[in-house]
């Protein structure tokens, strides 16, 4: 690993063969070992990277742990660490990460001075309490760059940095404990930070964090921003930094489900399984104390704050399904609103925006017989019942390019289909449009595919779902299909905060 704080060029540090296997194994936006060092003296003591596994000691290591392990998880992990020893006896360590270090055009644009109306943004990483638990909860927080700032101590110096790199973390552990039910013993070696590049105009705070902050006067409102299943609170990151940009306090919580962090528990018990007997907070529970750190008085109806809430697969269960007054609610690629709905609930009196795509291979727009899931009636369907249980309210269905010129009414639904499309998504080929992760930063996606793409075939092998990210891998539409819609959530947020 190098020592030195500079990036020296690949070609510099290691021979010319591992640089070969390099370019091939790594695509994603994240930070080169050397940067996580100089972000590491900016935000204090990173985590402890992963060792390399190949070593004859780190493999009789591995060889002791996976016997203790169920056979599925044991094999899941066994060809990781195969692949991570490959790796490193061609000189890539199993820590470590390059490749480009740019952020999608549309927010550097933005963030850059190109649009908007604020010059740059302050990213800070607080947690929070949870009530009755003492459990505390990162809550990645972007602000408006302004002197009043809730991060700032009001002097304009010596509180930020220039743009660095978000601590993104992806837990090998947490995405067995998940999805192959093996025990809050899992190992952890394979476990990597992922450090992803902020936008330019991004600035870090790099005081502790606490909980309560005041928000700004001239901010526009709150922005809640829920991940989904095995995600992280970075997964929105476009999102966030766009809405930042465009005067919003952005926060962005860690929820049980998420791949960083291996010791958090769901709530939920899994199909067969008893309840978990030590838990970690539900999402509800989560969305709460982030809100009250910010805007104390939300849930007793007395706040001038606005709140707004959006979320992507579960998360957007999470943003139609979390109690509170909302001026707005975003569900992107997931749709599920609470079992008892009526007219006078706050779902349906909040203005709400529902995103979803024929081409998602795990929350179908249109009825699937099979999928990973078991039969799915479709998102589609599942608005129209919402609708007509509420009084038959009202809702226009639009393309992205009929939305664009639709954006202040209030109850909106978009999809991405094929003209003249069949609506049967066991048959449709549907590769050209969205799936199911393309509604995520390419950042996050792309360090995603990085850690995973070599177990897919095993995920495939044991029956794991892979949520889309085969079908990303060949698309890599991430900054397109963000392009064009992330302004138009924004500007949507921003009138509905506005009436």
């Amino acid at each position: 690993r190098p020592k030195s704080h500079s990036v020296a060029p690949p070609s510099a540090t290691r021979p010319a063969r591992a640089l070969t296997m390099s370019t091939m194994l790594t695509h994603a936006r994240v930070a080169p070992i050397t940067a996580v060092h100089r972000a590491r003296g900016r935000a204090g003591t990173a985590r402890r990277l992963s060792p390399t596994l190949a070593s004859e000691e780190a493999r009789g290591k591995i060889d002791v742990e996976v016997r203790k392990m169920p056979r599925r998880a044991a094999l899941a992990l066994s060809a990781s660490a195969s692949l991570a020893t490959g790796a490193a006896a061609f000189g890539v360590s199993a820590a470590s990460a390059t490749g480009e270090l740019t952020t999608p055009k549309f927010v550097n644009k933005l963030v850059d001075g190109g649009l908007g109306t604020w010059n740059r943004v302050v990213f800070h990483d607080i947690q929070v309490s949870i009530p009755g638990s003492g459990q505390r909860v990162p809550v990645a927080t972007w602000c408006p760059g302004e002197r009043d700032s809730p991060f700032s101590d009001g002097d304009g110096a010596d509180d930020e940095t220039p743009a660095a790199y978000y601590p993104h973390q992806i837990s090998i552990a947490k995405i067995a404990r998940v999805l192959l039910n093996t025990p809050e013993t899992t190992p952890t070696w394979l476990d990597r930070q992922m450090p992803l590049r902020a936008s330019a105009g991004v600035s870090f705070l790099v005081s502790a964090g606490s909980g309560a902050v005041a928000v700004p006067a001239t901010a526009k409102g709150v922005a809640v921003l829920c991940h989904g299943y095995l995600g992280s609170r970075f997964d929105l990151l476009d999102l966030a930094e766009f809405l930042a940009q465009e005067g919003f306090v952005v926060i962005a919580p860690e929820f049980a489900e998420s791949l960083a962090d291996p010791a958090t528990t769901p709530a939920y018990a899994r199909p067969g399984k008893p309840p978990p007997a030590n838990p970690s907070a539900t999402r509800d529970e989560i969305v709460k104390a982030a809100v009250r750190a910010f805007v104390p008085n939300f849930y007793d109806g007395t706040s001038q704050v606005k709140v707004v809430i959006a979320g992507q697969s579960a998360g957007a269960s999470t943003a139609t399904s979390s109690p509170g007054d909302f001026a707005a609610r975003v569900a992107i690629a997931g749709f599920r609103p609470p079992e008892v709905v009526d007219r006078d609930s706050s779902l349906a009196r909040n203005p709400l925006l529902i995103v979803a795509s024929a081409g998602d291979g795990v929350i179908s727009l249109y009825p699937k017989e099979k999928s990973a899931f078991g039969p799915y009636e479709g998102i589609e369907i599942g608005v129209a019942k919402f609708f007509a249980a509420n009084g038959g309210t009202k809702y226009g269905k639009y393309d992205l390019e009929q939305f664009a010129s639709r954006i202040d009414e209030a109850k909106v639904f978009v999809t991405y289909e094929l003209p003249g499309g069949s609506g049967n998504a066991d048959t449709e080929n549907t590769s050209s449009l969205p799936c199911h992760i393309s509604f995520l930063s390419s950042r996050t996606n792309d360090a995603m595919v990085e850690v995973l793409s070599p177990l897919l075939p095993v995920a495939r092998l044991l029956g794991v779902p892979v949520l889309d990210f085969d079908k990303y891998q060949l698309t890599k539409d991430s900054d397109a299909v963000n392009g064009a819609l992330v302004p138009l959530i924004a500007k949507w947020l921003t009138q509905a905060v506005e009436v």
